[in-house]
């Protein structure tokens, strides 16, 4: 028997409707198979009666918290699923063939995630012959991990599958807020009766999701912790110093800091009274204001010496007559002014050289 528990539309959770779908005394595959099918035959029922007002429910979004979750409901996708969708005309819904599954998960390569947006962000047509039409094959259902709970903005989406209550509850507001960003979308999370911390979920659904931003766990912070200041301080006193000086902002204005050496004083100053108003350890200001110098004289002595080659400087991007003050990660070693292109990178790709044989005791390959 299957029970449902629904959270109206609020003000907190604008254009989303979440539902709560838990069958007692029934496995969680054949659970999902009905869900996923009442979805998609709905969505084809709403598109034939409503063609103009139902685009955002013709793609659904299956979220897994594991790749062996996914891997397993793919399976079902392309066999069980599609059965039954075929026969749910008796149901008193439309009948939907040709459905197409694709998956954004970490198996699929970097080049493949920008065709898989512009198949997303093609519309599912009323009639099934003219995708061949179309620039883009589109997508029926996509089934995906944590990848997609950041950069992914399609606004037709509207429809969504969670399998399983997510362990955190950012990860959960993440995830279903890729549906409904313009339209109004709708949630289906799928619980599994066997696991504790779903009943619970299920059994204070509506109080859950009336208040969920109050159960965002706090993340832990360490601003000026060594790592995090040698990976981003060089970005953020050049930001400052550029910003804070109309002489220093356009993009060949890095090579007058000798005469603008006043701007990056100040921007050094501000960076020591943010670290006294932040953090209570002498030592670690006293270290953010030496790193800080450190960048103040690199960079103005790069300028100098170069002017004594007769040659200039801009932030970013190699001309012929000047260098830039700003490396990328990717193209050299780490330098005092290597600057991160995303907060979510670190370091560089390390590669792993597979050797296939056993090493003796000197480390040579048998």
């Amino acid at each position: 028997m299957f029970f449902a528990k629904e959270h109206e539309v609020s003000e907190k959770t604008p254009g989303l409707r979440y539902v709560g779908v838990c069958a007692f005394g029934r496995r969680l595959k054949s659970t999902l198979i009905r869900v996923y099918a009442a979805a998609l035959s709905s969505g084809r029922t709403l598109q034939l009666h409503y063609p103009e007002h139902s685009d955002q429910l013709q793609t659904l979004v299956g979220y897994f918290a594991s790749l062996r979750e996914l891997g397993g409901m793919r399976r079902l996708l392309e066999d069980s699923v599609k059965a039954r969708c075929r026969q749910m005309d008796v149901r008193g819904l439309a009948v939907r063939t040709g459905i197409s599954v694709e998956e954004m998960t970490s198996r699929r390569r970097a080049s493949d995630i920008p065709q898989i947006l512009s198949r997303l962000e093609t519309k599912v047509p009323l009639e099934q012959e003219t995708r061949k039409e179309l620039p883009y094959w589109p997508v029926d259902v996509l089934i995906a991990t944590n990848m997609i709970s950041v950069g992914v903005d399609v606004p037709r989406l509207g429809l969504m599958v969670v399998t399983g209550q997510p362990k955190a509850t950012s990860e959960y507001i993440q995830a279903t807020s890729r549906v409904g960003r313009e339209l109004p979308g709708i949630v289906l999370t799928v619980y599994n009766f066997s696991r504790a911390r779903d009943v619970s979920h299920y059994e204070a659904f509506r109080g859950y999701h009336s208040s969920y931003h109050t159960h965002v766990e706090n993340p832990s912070v360490t601003p000026f912790a060594v790592g995090a200041l040698d990976r981003g301080l060089s970005a953020v006193f050049v930001g400052m110093s550029r910003l804070s000086d109309i002489n220093l902002n356009a993009e060949n204005s890095a090579e007058t800091a000798p005469t603008n050496s006043t701007s990056l004083v100040r921007s050094r100053e501000a960076l020591r009274a943010r670290g006294e108003l932040c953090c209570n350890e002498a030592e670690e200001i006293e270290r953010l204001v030496s790193l800080a110098d450190n960048r103040l004289d690199t960079w103005i002595n790069r300028c100098v010496q170069l002017r004594q080659q007769g040659v200039g400087m801009r932030y970013r991007d190699n001309e012929a007559s000047r260098v830039p003050l700003l490396n990328r990660p990717e193209e050299q070693v780490w330098k005092t002014f290597t600057c991160l292109n995303s907060l979510r990178g670190v370091e560089q790709a390390s590669h792993l050289v597979l050797v296939d044989g056993i090493a003796d005791e000197d480390g040579e390959t048998l």
